[in-house]
């Protein structure tokens, strides 16, 4: 299974979810060679993917069809820190389609907004930007997702 790291973080300052990598190697590191870092509660747990083992559809919210191709290189309940070749600007409304690893492919639908930008100093693609969630398409995408996060928390237990 690729090597997966769940970490907990919450900036004060901005109420969109952080990721903060762990102080030292192996810090929390479960059986299953999934990590958890743990620094301080946040709202939503964001697990952190190996971005080449997963997809990611956008488009602009309200378009009919998929845009831009990329990665999700890590996703909580609450938002998703994404690339693609294409930077969106803060405040663009989005829909994504989301596939994540593992032997399953789980998949979910929803709707946010760019909330940030990494990585601004290359003029050059691909791009990695913050994704705050706030609809599912329908129930089902949620609770997939969600149990995907839970599922994902037991194996490390």
């Amino acid at each position: 299974m690729p090597h997966l790291k769940l970490t907990h973080t919450h900036d004060d300052h901005n109420d969109q979810p952080q990721t903060r990598e762990p102080t030292s190697p192996g810090v929390g590191e479960g059986a299953s060679g999934i990590d958890f870092a743990s620094a301080e509660a946040r709202r939503h747990p964001r697990l952190k993917l190996p971005a080449m083992y997963t997809l990611l559809r956008a488009r602009p919210e309200g378009d009919d069809r998929y845009r831009w191709t990329g990665y999700i290189y890590d996703v909580s309940e609450g938002g998703l820190r994404i690339e693609l070749d294409e930077q969106l600007e803060p405040g663009t409304p989005i829909e994504v389609r989301g596939v994540l690893p593992g032997s399953r492919g789980t998949s979910f639908r929803a709707s946010g907004k760019v909330v940030r930008l990494h990585d601004t100093e290359d003029d050059f693609g691909p791009f990695r930007m913050g994704v705050a969630l706030h609809a599912f398409k329908h129930e089902a995408d949620h609770e997939r997702l969600n149990g995907y996060l839970r599922g994902v928390g037991k194996i490390a237990a």
